[in-house]
This record gives structure tokens, C-alpha cells and sequence, in this order.
């Protein structure tokens, strides 16, 4: 039996003896108090031959009081004519053997000659061709445990780019999948616009669903638009600044309240007439005012330049976003959604949002 071996993976080292040739950690096939019978493999390079890729020793050893020795085996020039020698396996040792075969072929077919001293795990999996969920637990584990091994991560990548890039998408997705949750208990709680800020940007995928938008995340979040460069401090500081996406991109503001801002007046200006809400008002003019500060001031100064035309981004007009409130608050009287919706379409300079409409890219985002 191999005294590195489990039930779902074996252990092996390997050493290098020559340009052709890598010799395998002994592998125990039987043991008793006092003698043990091992497995020495090497894997060879064989141009002739390129499957019979091991050679292997069955090696009978006897425990002294240094540990176990090699029993001396017969000189064969000794043999007379009639005689013979052989070296008999009982059906254990014959199982043991034939279970080690595989495992060696299957790391001289893929480690090959590799120089140096290595280590490799080669499991077993209880399918053909997928892996059962018993497989799936095992191999994580067996990862997690080897997950210090130096250059562990290069290997992988190189052996199997595929499995890496899949992990990678399964993460990304999951985390997608983690925000969507989120957004609608958050949705519908009274959360601050400081938490709403958080959420984004921890989920910064959510707002390139919002016009085409892409999020500068490596820029800044809260960008001052005046007085210092955008990431440090100043006169006006607003939510995000983001950008389009393209070869050539172009700047966007950001402006982000709560999902419980209201849209319109409560109570309408005269019969069936809504008017916008204070807070939405305030919030189209807050975000101007930073348009207008980012626009001549923050984008002209020598260092923003700098920073943002290094990156291929670039200020002209820039776009303004609104996110705020909810169709709810309209959804069931046609009074109010018309009055919003002609409100929203008149503004030609900004863009309003409501935290549900992101809400409904986001998942068709994630289905995408």
C-alpha cells in the first residue's frame, strides 16, 4: 500500500536521475512486523516505445536494527542448468500492484520527465468521465490542503486554463448573484443614501447597466468635481464618477439618493396636475452643480487631465445620472406616471433612474 494514499487521492514524489528517467517514491505493496515487500517505479522516456513508459522493481525487505533492508537477492550466474528463481506475489500484493499501475501511467502520462524533486496527487474519481458530488467535496479539500504549494496556481493554470477561467466566472457570478439578493431586501428598507453608495460600489457591475455606463472604481468613489484632483480633497464632492464604455470614453456623474425619495408632491399643484418632488428637484439641481463644477473646473486642471486621458477617458457634455425613488410611488395612477415620465423625458442634460428600473437591468444583466 502507499503510505501517502487516501481513499480519494495518492501522493507521489518524484526526483530526477537523468535527462530520460524519474524515479518514484517507494510504494509499500505488503507489511509485517519484520519484513515488507515495496514497489520501486521509474518513468522513463522511451522513444521506442512511448506507452511503456514505466519500469518497475518488486523489492523484498527485511527489518534489522537500522530499519528495513533490502534482502540480498540471488546472483542468477550462480543458477545451474535446470534451476530457477522467481519471485511469487500472493493475491494481496497482486491487488495492491494492479492498483498502482494505473495511478503510474496516468502521472507518466501527464507529469512526464519533469526535472527536479516534485510533488503530485492523482486522484480517483467513482465516474467515468464527471465527477460526483463526493468527487467534487474531495477535490476541493484536496486543493484547499495543497493551496501553499509553491507555483500550485501556474501549474493549474497552465495544465487546465479552462477549469481556472470557469472557476473565475463561477466567483464572479456568485457574487452578482449575492448583490441581486441584496438589492431587493434592500429595495424595499428604508436604507440611507450612504448605505445605497456602499452597495454600489461593492457591486460596481450594477451601473453599467444604466446607459452603457461603466464604473471608474479604479479612479474614485465621491470624486471632487472642484478645488483639488478628483481623488483628494475639495470644494463639491458627489456619489461616482463613472464613464462609457469604448475605445474613446467619456466622462459621467453619478448622483445616487434613496429608494424611498419621492418622485412627485403628495398632493397635486391643481386638479390631476403632480408636480416633482422637493427632493428630486434638489437632486436635478445638486447634480448640475456638479456637472457644471466638473465640466469647467475639475476636468480642465492639469493633473485630472493627466489622470483620466492617460486612460483613454475624456470630458465633453458630461452625462448626468439620477438614481431615485421608486415606480411604485406612480405605478397605479395614470396621472402621476404621466406627469413623471414627461418630467424625466424633459431633462435633457440628465438622466433620472429609479432604483427599481436598476434593479430590473441588473437582473437581465446577470441573465445575459
Amino acid at each position: 500500500m502507499n503510505e501517502n494514499k487516501d481513499e480519494f487521492a495518492t501522493r507521489y514524489t518524484t526526483e530526477s536521475t537523468s535527462k530520460q528517467s524519474v524515479k518514484v517514491n517507494k510504494i509499500i505493496l505488503n507489511e509485517t512486523t519484520n519484513t515488507r515487500r515495496t514497489l520501486q517505479a521509474t518513468i522513463v522516456l522511451n522513444h521506442q516505445n512511448p506507452e511503456a513508459a514505466v519500469r518497475i522493481a518488486i523489492i523484498n525487505e527485511r527489518k534489522g536494527k537500522d530499519g528495513f533492508e533490502q534482502e540480498k537477492p540471488p546472483d542468477l550466474r550462480k543458477l545451474t542448468t535446470g534451476e530457477r528463481f522467481s519471485c511469487g506475489l500472493d493475491s494481496a500484493d497482486t491487488l495492491a500492484l494492479s492498483k498502482e499501475l494505473p495511478r503510474l501511467y496516468a502521472l507518466a502520462g501527464i507529469v512526464g520527465i519533469d526535472c527536479g524533486k516534485n510533488q503530485y496527487h492523482v486522484i480517483k474519481t467513482t465516474g467515468s468521465s464527471n465527477l460526483s458530488n463526493d468527487d467534487v467535496v474531495n477535490l476541493i479539500k484536496l486543493l484547499e490542503n495543497c493551496g501553499h504549494t509553491p507555483g500550485l496556481s501556474e501549474k493549474l493554470a497552465k495544465l487546465s486554463p479552462q477549469l481556472v477561467e470557469n472557476a473565475y466566472h463561477y466567483q464572479a457570478l456568485a457574487k452578482k448573484r449575492d448583490g441581486i439578493k441584496r438589492f431587493k431586501i434592500m429595495i424595499n428598507e428604508r436604507c440611507s443614501e450612504q448605505e445605497w453608495q456602499d452597495f454600489f460600489k461593492e457591486q460596481d457591475w450594477i451601473l453599467g447597466g444604466i446607459h452603457d455606463i461603466h464604473y471608474l472604481s479604479e479612479l474614485s468613489d465621491q470624486p471632487i468635481f472642484s478645488g483639488a484632483n478628483f481623488q483628494g480633497q475639495g470644494e463639491k464632492r458627489g456619489d461616482f464618477l463613472a464613464c462609457t464604455p469604448g475605445n474613446a470614453r467619456f466622462t459621467s456623474i453619478v448622483e445616487i439618493k434613496k429608494a424611498t425619495t419621492p418622485l412627485l408632491q403628495s398632493q397635486a399643484y391643481r386638479q390631476d396636475v403632480y408636480t416633482p418632488s422637493s427632493e428630486l428637484n434638489g437632486g436635478l439641481a445638486q447634480l448640475r452643480a456638479y456637472l457644471r463644477k466638473w465640466q469647467i473646473e475639475g476636468s480642465r486642471t492639469d493633473e485630472n487631465k493627466d489622470i483620466l486621458e492617460n486612460a483613454g477617458i475624456y470630458t465633453i457634455q458630461p452625462m448626468g445620472i439620477l438614481i431615485i425613488g421608486n415606480l411604485n410611488e406612480v405605478k397605479q395612477d395614470r396621472k402621476k406616471r404621466e406627469a413623471f415620465e414627461v418630467f424625466r423625458y424633459n431633462q435633457k442634460d440628465v438622466h433620472i433612474v429609479t432604483f427599481d428600473e436598476v434593479f430590473a437591468r441588473a437582473e437581465q444583466l446577470l441573465d445575459l
